[in-house]
């Protein structure tokens, strides 16, 4: 029954009051009468039971325990809330003090009890029906949404990794102590804000976050509400995150440096530490993620790979030969959208890996890139900052003005050079990892290594011609003919 129904029907008829007891409680149940009324109890103020005919083939009425409450600063607006059916209605498990509280729908004092409680979360400026329902703290349960099971064909999150790295650093520090079920629109309205204004208190005590940020927390905790909604929530509870244009996924990014940009690009990256000027070069050549790049690992790195026999371009049978040089950065933590995509390696990347200085020390977990052996390489921001500043000076000294760039933006530049290099639309896609229609990928396996090694050959000359004027093997780049011309 609706509340403005439930009104109507108090003011229609005379109200009941009277002292309830199980023995009455028991006479309502056998009463069947042709329309629901109310019991008001006269020992807790608010506490009422709902008599109702029951159902057709029901041989008694249904008496449902039932609660009015004020909210705070909205006195003249009662709320009612459904607490249970007597006496087979089972338990409801409440927290009070941080503790589960179990009241029986078969016990009348026990049901008074509750009634009070609600009433009094209501004073407090509480509403009941947003009471937390699970003993679990938010820290708790988010570590158990981020242990569990995942089908990776199924999930369309972003990497584990990332996914832990946003709520340990934005999330678990402001709610950590909170119930999953006590949160509500207003505060995840206000984690969101101060994420975006860079509010938030770093691990070094800095502040941080940016409007992205908080568009990408929260694309986090809608999954992870969902998730705890579906598998552990009362049934009252209802996720806090809701929609709001205000954090409408944007357009994507189309940023791509220019010709004068990687030239001072490549120039610049010879003049900050060797280690992340080469993570920023192989990002340029191998059009993968950044930070697949820049947790490239020892182990990734293949001497030869084997290619089986097929037919070429030409109609003509090649057998199976071996592929050398070839990077696998395949990951089982990859998001189920990212096809694995092993790399051949051209000359110049090749190069760029051998210029890396010897690290003194076990480097145990294999980084290709790093300092002292001891994990992949840290400061991004910092040697960023730097790069910019010499790449400043270089566009400054040719009277071009310097626009802002991050380190994602490499992988499209370099997508974009491969189109203008004349490789194929499929064979750069499949350069880049990324997945075919969902028909082709499941019959076609083929994994075209050789048409890839080709490709990133294209892209390493066109790159060595933008700053050198010429292709990475030292011959002269001859540019492919113009539509049009012969």
């Amino acid at each position: 029954m609706t509340e403005t129904a439930l009104k109507s029907t108090a003011q229609t008829r005379a109200a009941k009051k009277e002292k309830l007891t199980n023995a009455r409680l028991d006479g309502l149940l056998r009463t069947r009468p042709h329309q629901q009324y109310v019991v008001w109890d006269t020992k807790e103020a608010g506490f009422h039971v709902l008599v109702s005919r029951g159902s057709k083939q029901g041989k008694q009425s249904t008496v449902t325990f039932r609660v009015a409450y004020y909210l705070k600063g909205k006195p003249g607006s009662p709320k009612y809330m459904k607490l249970g059916r007597y006496p087979d209605g089972g338990t409801i498990t409440r927290i009070k003090d941080e503790k589960k509280v179990a009241y029986s729908c078969a016990n009348l004092d026990e049901m008074r009890d509750l009634a009070r409680e609600l009433r009094n979360m209501a004073k407090n400026g509480q509403d009941p029906r947003r009471e937390p329902a699970s003993g679990g703290s938010f820290a708790d349960e988010v570590k158990r949404y981020l242990e569990r099971p995942v089908d990776k064909k199924k999930n369309k999150q972003i990497s584990l990794p990332e996914t832990e790295r946003i709520f340990n650093r934005y999330v678990l520090p402001e709610w950590g102590e909170k119930q999953v079920e006590a949160i509500v629109k207003q505060d995840v309205s206000n984690l969101l804000g101060k994420i975006a204004n860079n509010k938030i208190k770093g691990p070094n005590g800095r502040m941080i976050g940016t409007f992205n940020v908080a568009r990408a927390t929260r694309i986090q905790l809608s999954a992870f509400f969902n998730w705890y909604v579906a598998e552990r929530a009362d049934d009252r509870f209802r996720s806090p995150v809701v929609r709001n244009k205000t954090w409408a996924q944007g357009e994507g990014r189309e940023r791509v440096l220019s010709h004068d940009e990687i030239r001072a690009l490549w120039k610049a990256t010879a003049k900050v530490p060797v280690v992340y000027g080469a993570v920023v070069r192989m990002a340029l050549l191998t059009m993968q993620r950044f930070h697949k790049v820049s947790r490239m690992l020892n182990a990734d790195l293949k001497e030869k790979v084997r290619v089986e026999g097929h037919t070429d371009e030409s109609g003509q049978w090649t057998p199976t030969f071996e592929v050398a040089d070839v990077w696998d950065p395949t990951r089982d933590d990859d998001p189920f959208n990212k096809a694995p995509s092993m790399v051949p390696l051209s000359s110049l990347a090749r190069k760029t890996l051998d210029e890396l200085p010897e690290i003194d020390g076990e480097n145990p977990q294999g980084f290709v890139f790093t300092l002292k052996g001891e994990g992949s390489l840290q400061g991004w921001s910092k040697f960023k900052k730097n790069l910019d500043d010499l790449m400043k000076e270089e566009l400054k000294a040719k009277g071009i003005e310097f626009k802002p760039w991050q380190h994602r933006d490499l992988r499209r530049t370099a997508r974009t050079i491969m189109s203008r290099a004349g490789v194929a639309s499929d064979i750069a896609e499949h350069a880049m990892g990324h997945k075919p229609p969902k028909i082709q990928r499941t019959y076609d396996r083929h994994e075209y290594l050789l048409e890839k090694q080709h490709a990133f050959k294209r892209l390493a000359d066109h790159i060595d011609m933008i700053v050198n004027g010429q292709s990475s093997d030292g011959g002269k780049v001859v540019p492919f003919p113009q539509p049009g011309t012969a």
